[in-house]
Parts: structure tokens; C-alpha cells; sequence
């Protein structure tokens, strides 16, 4: 498939969800989850705070800092970041690829599965405009899973706790937001 094929795939409309999010079409044996929260401001607003993905580190309890990669600045589809998180003591950096960069509507993107982190997974913030403001609703779903047999109750364990983590990013994205308000 080539790289303009897999853009257009990644960006297809799904009239059942309504969204561009791959997480449409793909249930995960592994793990997944969505969550959402209202906050009091627009969609566009909204969307700029998310997909800077230099300021993630600022509501996650998870991701504590990310960087753009290959001299970008800004989100788009086919940018690449690294993302630097934590869980518990475990210490880890990943790369992702933007597949959705969609302003005032949603912003995903997919981790990039390696040799030292044979998974993959697919995020996505999706924004609805509501009276007061917007509906902020983030999914995430495991959709390559290659860790070793010795490994996976710790992909368990750990996926079993992404739905709270996620509540807790939205939580704080929205005391954030409505904090300068």
C-alpha cells in the first residue's frame, strides 16, 4: 500500500461512529477504552491544547513529555513525535505517527511498533461542540500486540488501568482550561 493509500484509509469517514479514528473499525483482543468529559470552550480551542503534543506532559499521568520529531512544529498527518512516559517505575519512550489532524474535530495518532516495543497502539481525542462548550471524548485501542509470553500479564495489568488514566487526562485538560477562564 503506499503512503498516499494508507493517509486516505487512515482518514476515512465512518458513517456508523461518525469519526476518522481508526478505533472505528478495530476492536482489540488486548485492550482498549473511551472516555469523555465536557469543558467550557470550542472545539477549536479545544483541539489546539491536544494536538500540541508538547504540552501533554502538563494533563497525563502517564506521558510526562513529548517532543516533535524531524524538524516539525505543529500537527499533521504523517508527523512523528516521541512521547516519554511512566508507569509506576518502568520508564519508556515511544514514537507515534499523527494519522488524524483534523482542527476543532479530532486528533489521533498511532504508536510505531519496535524491535524493543513490539506493540502498537491507536489514540484518538475527538471534539463535539455542545451548548457550553465541548464534549472531549479520548479512546485508545492495543492493536498490535507481539510482546512475549513472559510479558503479557504486564500488558494485562496495565491495560487494565488506561480507562482511569485516560478520565484523569480529561480531568485535568479540563481544570486546566477552564482555570484560565
Amino acid at each position: 500500500m503506499t503512503s498516499s493509500q494508507e493517509d486516505t484509509q487512515m482518514n476515512q469517514f465512518n458513517p456508523a461512529t461518525g469519526h476518522k479514528c481508526r478505533q472505528a473499525t478495530v476492536v482489540s483482543a488486548y485492550y482498549q477504552g473511551e472516555t469523555r468529559i465536557q469543558v467550557a470552550c470550542s472545539p477549536a480551542e479545544v483541539y489546539a491544547l491536544v494536538s500540541d503534543v508538547t504540552r501533554m506532559g502538563e494533563w497525563s499521568p502517564e506521558c510526562y513529555r513529548c517532543e516533535w520529531l524531524g524538524g516539525a512544529t505543529g500537527p499533521q498527518v504523517g508527523v512523528r513525535f516521541r512521547g516519554y512516559n511512566q508507569w509506576g517505575e518502568m520508564r519508556w519512550a515511544r514514537t507515534a505517527t499523527i494519522t488524524v489532524a483534523a482542527p476543532g474535530e479530532e486528533f489521533a495518532f498511532t504508536t510505531i511498533a519496535e524491535p524493543e516495543f513490539p506493540d502498537s497502539t491507536d489514540w484518538c481525542y475527538r471534539f463535539e461542540a455542545r451548548e457550553g462548550g465541548t464534549l472531549v471524548m479520548e479512546s485508545c485501542v492495543l492493536t498490535e500486540n507481539q510482546w512475549p509470553p513472559d510479558m503479557q500479564a504486564m500488558i494485562a495489568e496495565h491495560g487494565l488501568g488506561v480507562q482511569q488514566r485516560m478520565q484523569q487526562t480529561l480531568e485535568r485538560l479540563k481544570t486546566s482550561i477552564e482555570a484560565r477562564r
